[in-house]
């Protein structure tokens, strides 16, 4: 989603650090202001030692002034360098082909400023140093300095300041180096150590089009200009075009730069590579070796595309461009956004029909002028989908690589308002009339459709007022929110979110990312935005995002709920999702969730805890045997009496190792905490393991478990890798009562609700209707054995509550205790900011009598800071 920077400090002050001597890892070569630009900037280090270096404690660093300001330092990997070997960081890794690190600075790698200076540092030590353009303090090795690039007139090509010959290192920055071409990644020419330079090879310095150039004419020439004189072969040069095909050549010129001059026109919009055969090159000196190039040279341009094309041409009203993979040329349009790879445009004229968008994202542009420049652009159209998103998303329409070019009469672009006095969102139907791929539907409705309508809106600069988050911040920088205070959004909780219901799933919110400017890292459901959020939208992850420009705050006061104190009469019983609860959770996790089960859920008889995970936690993928979990069950019931908390006991089995799902190593199952203080005691049957059933017999009239705890079908092929229902049997002031803790396979797996298939497929909802069916029998065999049979199913189920999985589960054995509450109520958590039923709390007949009093308590789900992604639920129960 973002681009990875090194840490780059903001220019700051150092005392000069201690200067020592390598014999080991030396500057080599450092790029030096390719002929005034700052592209195709790197760093090479050279391994004088005679064995391997590991570079995992140093790191590379400059500095520019006399006050040693440090303006950029960047460890380097975990990685043995060979004796004699190279290493290069570069800044562009597209204009380094030899980069080994590319620390994402490609405009500010080496700075252009007097004095300068680049090192190798091993924490506060100078390993090595060069210093240019006059002395830095710490970092001069020597009385002189390295050459400058004025000292010996312009440079002639792309040159570097480097050791020469290769690895010399005197302890004189004058003497060792020397300005010659660049060569990153490859062995310096030179005689004796502090002497003149041996003769270079030849190499490419420059060519006219430039290497990924746009909009030549179709009968341009090509121009090539080399290091020094040289003579070529006939077939030194060889052009080759994607759709005119090989072109012959007529090359005349020389002895420095040679012209190319085809025998028939380019095609229109079509990508031409030319290619410098280095064995058919060859210098005019003596001088030899070496006499040919070293290795052949490419570089590649653009013809001319299609021209006179607006960005609403290019969006069109679909999904995929009428353009894709075609190129363009001239398109006008005015900046109105930048991020770390590129820059968003929009048309100063847009047309009348709002299907089309009249923005569009440039990838890597030639230029980057500021906001409200006004530009022509030309390059490839494409619909790029990054590999990390999945087949299933959607794709971005963008121009690959364009040349930019600014022109007269731009002024800042007005946003486009969404919502009240602007463009409405459908706030209820995501996609109604695909056949089954958006990209391929003819029909593109966005006054109805909210994926069509989030797509004419994309790469455009847009407003939100009043906005209102409908989703916790999370730690990617996001933060779902709708506009207008929600007055046009669907069902609202009465937190401030958005329900989701079976034709519900709330086009109109919108997810800020802080690709550009800051999101609230601390907002929680309900909260606002103050100020009108100037945004502009994008796709990624199977979301459509919205990068606000500024940053933006939001403020509230929402407050982590509180149910009842249960009744002398009355039995309290949780569900509850600890979300990965490990020994490695940091002892603020445990005390957490002690004091919300205290304090929050009034500390029920009974809890059924999901996703306890054994004793050595997430082991990263590695395989543990481990799959004991009492350390975790210890530490959670601890941190409960510590808090003034009843004491509990557990119940559980651990389940074979890797086989339950959820995270490698982790091992997680659900279990029982339960308390005897009230008159509840659990039935202890042993037996039950982690590969045999429980049953259901009848006794005394009561229904009973053959094994307490035991588990529920554990070999069916309905809970493979899926967690294993646990069932547990109680007496409750001398009743029998019989609790099954389960959590159903998750949605993992399943189409994005924003993905090109439409109506998004639900692939994992097949396992969970297996897992209900079989639990719903278990039901039935309870209540075939005791009519009035006291039982609660309970746990993650994974599910909505109008889902075909709860229906199966409810059947006619019990009621889910979520219809109990109004609809705008009924949610555990908070996903992409649409609030949902996940967790449920499931009674016979026999525990309806008197009804019971339910509890969805929203303690995390609405809250950036989180004990759980789930909400606990509390039923209090009088059992018959």
């Amino acid at each position: 989603m973002r681009a990875l920077l090194t840490a780059l400090a903001t220019f700051f002050v150092l005392a000069a650090p201690a200067s020592a001597a390598s014999t080991t890892l030396v500057v080599n070569e450092v790029d030096y202001d390719q002929a005034g630009t700052d592209t195709a900037e790197f760093l090479e280090i050279r391994n004088d030692a005679s064995t391997p270096v590991n570079l995992d404690t140093y790191a590379v660093r400059f500095v520019n002034g006399a006050n040693n300001a440090i303006y950029l330092n960047a460890d380097l990997p975990n990685v043995d360098l060979a004796p004699g070997g190279h290493y290069v960081v570069c800044g562009d890794q597209v204009t380094v082909p030899a980069c080994n690190l590319d620390i994402g600075a490609a405009t500010d790698l080496i700075q252009n400023g007097a004095p300068d200076a680049a090192a190798i540092v091993q924490g506060d030590t100078v390993v090595d140093a060069v210093s240019y353009e006059g002395r830095v303090p710490g970092y001069t090795e020597g009385p002189g300095t390295a050459p400058t690039d004025t000292a010996a007139g312009p440079p002639a090509g792309p040159e570097s300041i480097s050791r020469v010959p290769e690895g010399c290192d005197t302890d004189d920055n004058a003497l060792d180096f020397q300005r010659v071409p660049a060569t990153p990644g490859a062995a310096n020419g030179g005689a004796a150590c502090g002497g003149p330079p041996a003769d270079a090879a030849p190499t490419v310095t420059d060519t006219t089009p430039d290497n990924n150039a746009n909009d030549v004419a179709l009968d341009a020439s090509v121009d090539i200009t080399f290091s020094e004189d040289v003579s070529v072969t006939p077939t030194a040069f060889s052009v080759t075009c994607a759709s005119s095909g090989a072109h012959d050549v007529a090359v005349s010129g020389g002895p420095r730069t040679y012209t190319l001059e085809p025998d028939t026109d380019f095609a229109r919009g079509e990508r031409c590579t030319v290619t410098v055969s280095a064995s058919e090159v060859s210098d005019a000196d003596t001088d030899d070796p070496p006499d040919n190039m070293g290795a052949d040279f490419r570089f590649a341009f653009t013809t001319v595309g299609v021209e006179g094309l607006r960005i609403h041409d290019i969006q069109g009203a679909q999904h995929r461009s009428p353009y894709e993979n075609q190129v363009v040329s001239g398109v006008p349009g005015v900046v109105t956004a930048a991020s770390t790879n590129g820059i968003w445009v929009q048309d100063a004229s847009p047309d009348a029909d709002d299907r089309t968008s009249e923005g569009i994202f440039l990838f890597s542009p030639s230029a980057r002028p500021p906001v409200g420049t006004a530009v022509l652009f030309s390059g490839a159209v494409q619909e790029f989908k990054q590999a990390t998103w999945g087949p299933e998303s959607l794709s971005l329409t963008e121009i690959s690589r364009p040349t930019v070019t600014a022109v007269e009469g731009g002024s800042p672009i007005a946003p486009t308002v969404v919502g009240e006095g602007g463009r409405l969102p459908p706030n209820r139907i995501i996609d109604n009339d695909s056949t089954g791929d958006v990209d391929t539907n003819p029909t593109f409705d966005p006054q109805q459709d909210g994926i069509d309508f989030h797509e004419s809106l994309e790469g455009m600069l847009l407003q939100f007022n009043d906005a209102v988050a409908t989703g916790p911040s999370n730690s990617f920088g996001e933060v779902s929110i709708v506009g207008d205070n929600g007055r046009f959004a669907g069902v609202r909780t009465p937190r401030g979110g958005v329900i989701v219901r079976s034709d519900d799933f709330n086009p109109e919110r919108f997810i800020l990312d802080d690709v550009i400017g800051e999101t609230p890292s601390t907002a929680n459901v309900g909260d606002k935005f103050s100020s009108p959020i100037v945004a502009v939208g994008d796709y990624s992850f199977d979301n459509f995002k919205y990068y606000p420009l500024a940053d933006a705050t939001a403020t509230g006061a929402l407050q982590r709920e509180v149910t009842e104190t249960p009744s002398s009469k009355e039995l309290s019983i949780a569900s509850f999702n600890v979300e990965n609860l490990a020994p490695t959770d940091s002892p603020a996790k445990f005390a957490g969730l002690a004091d919300t089960l205290i304090n929050n859920l009034k500390a029920p008889d009974v809890v059924a805890v999901e996703e306890i995970q054994d004793n050595d936690g997430v082991s990263g993928g590695t395989a543990s045997p481990v799959t004991d979990a009492s350390v975790t069950w210890n530490a959670l019931i601890a941190a409960i009496t510590a808090a003034g908390g009843p004491t509990y006991q557990y119940r559980q089995i651990d389940p074979v190792d890797d086989q339950d799902g959820g995270a490698p190593g982790g091992n997680i199952r659900q279990g029982f905490l339960y308390r005897t203080d009230r008159g509840l005691a659990f039935v202890d049957r042993p037996g039950g393991t982690s590969t045999n059933a429980t049953a259901v017999v009848r006794s005394r009239g009561d229904a009973h478990l053959t094994f307490s705890p035991g588990r529920i079908q554990p070999s069916d092929p309905a809970f493979t890798t899926s967690r294993k229902p646990l069932a547990g049997e109680f007496t409750w002031k001398g009743k029998t009562l019989i609790v099954v803790a389960n959590h159903f396979n998750s949605k993992g797996g399943d189409d994005p609700l924003f993905g090109h298939l439409q109506p998004p497929t639900r692939v994992t909802e097949t396992q969970r209707h297996a897992q209900a069916t079989i639990v719903n029998r278990f039901a039935r065999d309870i209540q075939r054995a005791d009519p009035l049979a006291n039982y609660v199913v309970l746990g993650d189920i994974n599910d909505f509550e109008f889902s075909e999985t709860v229906q199966i589960l409810q059947g006619f054995q019990m009621l889910d205790l979520y219809y109990l509450l109004p609809p705008n109520e009924r949610y555990s958590y908070v996903f992409e900011g649409n609030s949902q039923a996940l967790d449920h709390i499931l009674v016979s007949p026999a525990l309806l009598f008197p009804l019971p009093e339910y509890d969805s308590v929203h303690v995390n789900s609405e809250f950036f800071d989180q004990q759980s992604d789930h909400d606990p639920q509390v039923a209090r129960l009088r059992p018959n």
